[in-house]
This record gives structure tokens, sequence and C-alpha cells, in this order.
């Protein structure tokens, strides 16, 4: 039997053509949505957009708006500003821009944040964030940080009343650092997006870190380790195993208190220094604005539940 050379495949172009335009039909979009819309324009926006707006809207900004960033602006801005806002709301806010540019990013007082570092358990956590998170040299990391542990406490996530719920509590922090590493992954490539994995956080030992038994109190009672309160060293890639069973929690927590679009917006900002949270309009504009391709990466991942 001869072997002769195996025939390369053929990229069909017209049919790939008619595939796409089978596509864009069976999803809703008319010959006139299309009018005027180039084939690379028109795949970037269709695959972007087509699992986020219904085809009615989308195919009227399309003739509206003949841009795909415009369109896309179009849809951020809908979803900063719902249904039932009316123009004369944006004009008081445009009168009152003046006076927040004076007093935006300023310092929260220093006992009103104490007392909230006391009430949603930071002020027992918080120390460690500054060990296991350093993405930015400069930037609002550890002020990001705060302000997600605040949204996890609101979620009933940061009780620190025993040895083994602050146990608990050190771990979704953890998983949290790491998430948020994850996002400036995509975001930013600040690194892959699995280097996460590689782990040399120290989790075990005095406070604020948790000794070995509490942490074998914790695997017992959640059962996501093979370690028990009889062990002396906690096992091989323990803290991963955290990271793996608290993650996604924290991340739908995340997601249902601040919201798909204003936790991207929280995190993208969170890369400049000196930034406060929540976010004020001029800085989430800033964070959903300018090109969204660029954001295209990090914004699905959040959409998409943030998955590790």
């Amino acid at each position: 039997m001869t072997n002769g050379a195996r025939p390369r495949p053929v990229f069909d172009e017209a049919a790939f053509r008619a595939d796409f335009l089978a596509e864009l039909r069976d999803y809703g979009l008319t010959d006139e949505d299309l009018a005027g819309w180039s084939e690379a324009g028109l795949a970037r926006l269709f695959y972007t957009a087509r699992d986020r707006l219904d085809p009615g809207r989308l195919g009227t900004w399309m003739r509206e708006l003949g841009d795909s960033d415009a369109v896309w602006e179009r849809w951020m801005q809908e979803q900063r500003h719902p249904a039932g806002r009316d123009e004369e709301d944006d004009d008081e806010d445009d009168e009152d821009d003046g006076e927040e540019e004076d007093h935006e990013d300023e310092p929260q007082d220093a006992d009103e944040a104490q007392a909230e570092d006391e009430e949603t358990g930071w002020a027992v956590v918080g120390e460690l964030a500054q060990e296991w998170s350093d993405v930015w040299y400069e930037g609002s990391e550890h002020a990001w940080l705060r302000y997600a542990w605040s949204a996890l406490h609101k979620a009933g996530l940061t009780g620190v009343g025993d040895p083994v719920d602050r146990a608990e509590a050190v771990a979704r922090l953890l998983a949290l650092t790491k998430l948020y590493r994850v996002f400036h992954a995509y975001a930013h490539e600040t690194e892959h997006v699995d280097e996460w994995w590689d782990m040399g956080d120290q989790v075990c030992g005095p406070e604020p870190l948790v000794p070995a038994f509490v942490w074998g109190q914790l695997s017992e009672r959640r059962g996501f380790a093979s370690f028990s309160d009889d062990d002396d060293e906690l096992p091989d890639e323990f803290a991963k195993a955290l990271v793996w069973h608290y993650a996604p929690e924290v991340a739908k927590a995340l997601l249902d208190q601040l919201g798909e679009n204003f936790l991207f917006a929280s995190l993208w900002a969170s890369s400049s220094a000196g930034v406060r949270f929540p976010l004020n309009d001029r800085r989430y504009h800033e964070a959903v604005n300018g090109d969204p391709w660029e954001k295209t990466a990090a914004y699905n991942w959040t959409t998409d539940g943030m998955r590790l």
C-alpha cells in the first residue's frame, strides 16, 4: 500500500461566508441591519453581542450607529443608566460634575473606616491581603480588595466569630486575591491566566494566619480536602484546594452584590493609583469607555461567572 501525502484541507471562503450570513439571519438580523458593515467588523460585533442583546435592539443600533465601538458604548451606557431615567436626570448630573470633581477620591474618614473594618471583619484578615496580593506596584489593588470584602460581608461570608469561622474568612480572602489576579491576567496580560496555580502563599501559622489544627477542623466540616485536625502539617497544595473550593461562592457573591458591570468597572479601575470605591461616575465611564475590544476578554470572563 502506498502512503501518499494527505491532501491539505481547503478553506472554502464562499461556504464560510454563506454559513456566517445564515447564522446572522437565524439570529434575527435583516439585510437592512447588515447594510454597510464590513464582514470583519460585523463578525467582531456579532460574536461579542449575540448573547447579551436581543436581535431587534442590536439591529436598531447597527442601523443608527454604524460602528461596532459605538454599539458597544451604547450598550454599556444602557447598563449604567437603567430604563426610567430621563434626560433631566442626566442634565442634573452634568450640573453636579464640577462639584463632584472637587471631592472625588477623597480618603474615607479614619474613624469611619475603622468602624467599618471592625464590622466587616477586614480588621481581622485585611493584613493578609497585603501579603497575598501584589499585582500592581502602583494601583488601588488593596482598596479594591477591601471594597470587595464589604460586598462579601453583605452576602454573609465574612464572619469571624470563632476560630473555624475565621479560618473560613481567611480562605475566602485567599480566593478573592486569586480572582483579582486572574482578572488582570485577562485584562492586562500581567501573567498567564493559570499562573495562580503556582501558589507559594503561606496560610498556616499564628494570627493573622491559621494554625494547622484549625485548618483541619474546617476541612472536616466542609469536606474539601483530605486533612484532619490530628495532622501536624498541611498536605501539599492545600492552599490551592482552598481556592478551588471557595472561589465559586466568592465570585457569585461579588456578581450578586455589585452587578457584573460595576464589578468589571471597579476591577478595571483598580489598576490606577488613588481610586476610591465605589466608583464615581467619571471613574466608571473611564473604565467602560475607550476601546471596548481591549476589554472584551476580561469582561467576558467576569460576566461568565469568573471561573478559574
